[in-house]
């Protein structure tokens, strides 16, 4: 039976998703991104990546792997570089797949450091460990997205504006490739989405199991 994978988002964790679950036609995983991490321990792109892409090769069933703005981009990493014959297709949705422009980097941190220390309770991450991480967001996919042969989808919400150039960029890229924007979406499209979400979601899936 195939099920969807899901990587949650910066800032998120497993409950965000809790309304698009159950509205998704398949068996659902998510994968937490900050279990188990030290409060004094250096959290960035490269020490987040491979513990996730363990547990994704741990995978022996057929699955689809769909990724939210940071959860994309280690989506979109994975797929680039694993062989795992199980992934079956991918989700992308608000994420970004080159490095952020320093002005959006720079207003990231700012608002971080603002922040509460008790807005970073539920994510798992302290507030020096979340500007560390989006510091070290400088990784480029753009030859290796040419290169993905696999059923894709990328989402964006219309009202996205920082990442929609993103996704019709990642689009373009990515052969074969099909692009959904969410009329009046924003960038957590599991929450402000959700339903709109789920439908494109789960017509993707349909649509591509009826081919196999």
């Amino acid at each position: 039976m195939t099920k969807l994978v899901i990587l949650h988002g910066l800032g998120q964790n497993e409950d965000d998703w809790e309304k698009v679950v159950e509205h998704i036609d398949v068996n659902s995983q998510i994968i937490p991104l900050f279990t188990a991490i030290n409060k004094n321990s250096d959290v960035t792109i490269e020490t987040i990546y491979p513990k996730i892409s363990k547990k994704l090769d741990e995978i022996t069933e057929p699955y689809y792997l769909c990724g939210l703005s940071l959860g994309g981009l280690l989506a979109l990493m994975y797929t680039c570089k694993s062989t795992n014959r199980y992934l079956k297709g991918i989700i992308i949705a608000s994420a970004i797949h080159k490095p952020i422009p320093k002005t959006i980097n720079l207003f990231q941190s700012l608002l971080f450091t603002i922040l509460p220390k008790k807005n970073f309770e539920t994510i798992g991450l302290s507030k020096k460990q979340m500007i560390q991480l989006t510091s070290s967001i400088n990784i480029d996919l753009t030859e290796s997205l040419k290169r993905i042969n696999l059923p894709s989808l990328i989402l964006c919400g219309e009202k996205d504006t920082v990442n929609l150039k993103y996704a019709k960029q990642i689009h373009a890229l990515i052969p074969s490739s099909d692009l959904s924007i969410v009329p009046n979406g924003k960038h957590e499209l599991n929450k402000n989405s959700y339903l709109e979400l789920s439908k494109a979601i789960n017509y993707f899936i349909i649509k591509k199991e009826s081919i196999y």
